[in-house]
């Protein structure tokens, strides 16, 4: 009887754990709440600068892979630059902050962290399970 109780709670432990941690990683990483730095704050309150903005456009631009990627689909610095100036000043100010807030390469830190829990899952229910890995 007290066997059946232990792989019950067992059972119910691991179900638990697999659903909190699906959940924990599906929740994307933008809806958490974080401090903002004053010149975050100050440039979320800032008027529209179409020349700052199209020079953060510009520079990203510049790269050697977009500019690769850009003449692959068959656009020139020049046409790039005319398509740019018949955008508004809000398309171009909402480029420009989507520019700044990408990160090359997702965030490295969520993966780490989504590995450890992993890894720490599989030797909690190892261990609730009295089993043991043996390396020969």
């Amino acid at each position: 009887m007290r066997g059946m109780v232990k792989e019950r709670y067992i059972k119910f432990l691991i179900v638990y754990l697999v659903f909190s941690l699906a959940f924990i990683l599906g929740v994307p990483a933008r809806s958490f709440a974080y401090v903002l730095s004053s010149i975050e704050v100050n440039r979320a309150f800032e008027g529209v600068d179409r020349g700052r903005d199209i020079n953060v456009i510009v520079k990203e631009l510049e790269s050697k892979m977009i500019t690769e990627r850009l003449k692959s689909l068959g656009l020139s610095a020049g046409e790039i630059k005319k398509r740019l100036n018949k955008l508004s000043d809000e398309d171009i100010h909402k480029i420009a902050r989507r520019i700044d807030s990408l990160k090359a390469g997702g965030s490295v830190t969520g993966f780490i962290i989504g590995l450890l829990m992993i890894v720490i899952l599989i030797l909690v229910i190892l261990r609730l399970t009295d089993r043991r890995i043996i390396i020969k």
